[in-house]
């Protein structure tokens, strides 16, 4: 163990050894392993963070760890191997993406912000970062290059617009399946449906009025187009119709987390 742990680096928090490598810093100094493991926020906080502040951290949560005893499961919905899971009676939830044991636990009224965003382009880093999401109903852009905000929920604020796949149900009067969605998606021949992924990039945002957690972002994982390319037509449409299967699958799985934050917002 002495190879591996350093004592002329003792943990800022509890002074035990720290990791020779791979050792997790904060407030200018090293943590144990079982110190940085215990720590959930997100990184941006944990670097402005003073020691006073992050020694408060660690009693929030150990009083964390105290709500997961007295948590009372009354709703779970899995998506992707991960799970939302709320205690309407007590008002919390919680989502198992932060990994480990002790995930942090949210009050109802901590929840500012869900959406799940789509991008056709690949632009949603630009698009996040200019500030369009959670602005309330106030004038913004949408559609901006190739990106749709499917879901937005705040406390005051609910919007659901249009998938892609719903677009195409608009257009061929909310027919999923009907033949000529069918033939208008097979027969695409624009950058749309000729590509691995027409639709490039997938996410779940949440935000929070929280010390230690203002935004979550979890990257869904998105579809492929398999044999896009092939010059066997019939592979090609094979291709395309196990595609619109899956990603509309995912859309189902997406509506019942949406419904589930639009639930929270209206118990606030």
């Amino acid at each position: 163990m002495g190879l591996f742990s350093n004592k002329k680096n003792p943990c800022i928090l509890c002074g035990e050894a720290t990791p020779r490598i791979f050792a997790r810093e904060a407030c200018g100094g090293k943590l144990c392993s079982d110190c940085g493991k215990k720590i959930s926020m997100q990184e941006d906080i944990l670097a402005g963070i003073s020691l006073e502040d992050l020694r408060q951290h660690m009693k929030y949560r150990d009083e964390n760890q105290k709500l997961h005893e007295t948590f009372n499961d009354t709703r779970t919905i899995s998506f992707e191997g991960e799970k939302l899971v709320i205690d309407d009676k007590q008002k919390l939830f919680y989502l198992t993406s932060f990994a480990g044991k002790n995930d942090p636990i949210f009050r109802f009224d901590e929840l500012t912000g869900f959406a799940y965003i789509e991008s056709m382009e690949g632009k949603l880093e630009q698009f996040i970062a200019s500030k369009k999401l959670f602005l309330k109903g106030e004038e913004r852009i949408v559609h901006e290059r190739g990106v749709r905000v499917v879901y937005e929920y705040t406390k005051d604020y609910k919007e659901k617009n249009d998938s892609l796949l719903e677009l195409y149900k608009e257009e061929y009067h909310g027919v999923a399946y009907s033949k000529n969605l069918l033939n208008h998606v097979l027969g695409l021949d624009d950058a749309m449906m000729s590509r691995e992924k027409p639709v490039k990039q997938m996410y779940l945002v949440f935000e929070f009025n929280n010390p230690y957690w203002n935004t979550y972002r979890k990257d869904v994982l998105e579809p492929v187009v398999r044999n896009y390319n092939d010059e066997d037509k019939a592979k090609r449409d094979a291709g395309r119709r196990e595609y619109i299967r899956i990603y509309e699958n995912k859309l189902k799985d997406i509506d019942k987390i949406a419904n589930a934050m639009k639930s929270i917002f209206d118990a606030q």
